[in-house]
């Protein structure tokens, strides 16, 4: 299934439309009125690169550094998503690239997920990344399995 039936289906099951914004090439998803997620989608290769902005990047120190370059080399309390720097903004992003959905329910996982990693990683950069890898398993495991709310 591709990206656009998969998100109408997951939007519809939420009882919301999606806007002609989602034919363009990138667009976004406001969760919680906090937690913005970006979709970009690549027809070439037909991947979806989901990103979102999760902290700062100003005053991050070297151990911080550190443990988001551990975080994206090892998939430490990632689910195998990756973080960069946006120079420009100054900004801290989790991304990640996703293939194709076989179904809604199967983005509607991935979404989940992916937003349960912004919430987490969102929370350990504002408490200034050294929180215990453990702590971040342990939240994972209490998350929900159905959360989302746009």
């Amino acid at each position: 299934m591709e990206f656009r039936a998969a998100l109408d289906s997951v939007l519809e099951g939420m009882g919301l439309s999606v806007s002609e914004q989602t034919d363009r090439q990138g667009f976004s998803l406001l969760f919680d009125n906090e937690h913005e997620i970006a979709f970009e989608p690549d027809e070439k290769d037909g991947t979806v690169v989901f990103h979102a902005e999760v902290g700062d990047a100003a005053g991050l120190g070297v151990a911080a550094l550190r443990a988001l370059l551990e975080a994206s080399l090892l998939g430490v309390n990632t689910a195998g998503a990756a973080f960069s720097i946006e120079p420009r903004l100054g900004k801290v992003i989790l991304w990640k690239r996703f293939g194709e959905f076989p179904d809604g329910a199967a983005l509607r996982r991935d979404l989940e997920a992916f937003l349960g990693q912004v919430i987490h990683w969102k929370k350990r950069l504002a408490e200034g990344v050294a929180v215990a890898s453990e702590e971040g398993v342990a939240m994972q495991e209490a998350m929900p399995s159905s959360f989302m709310r746009v």
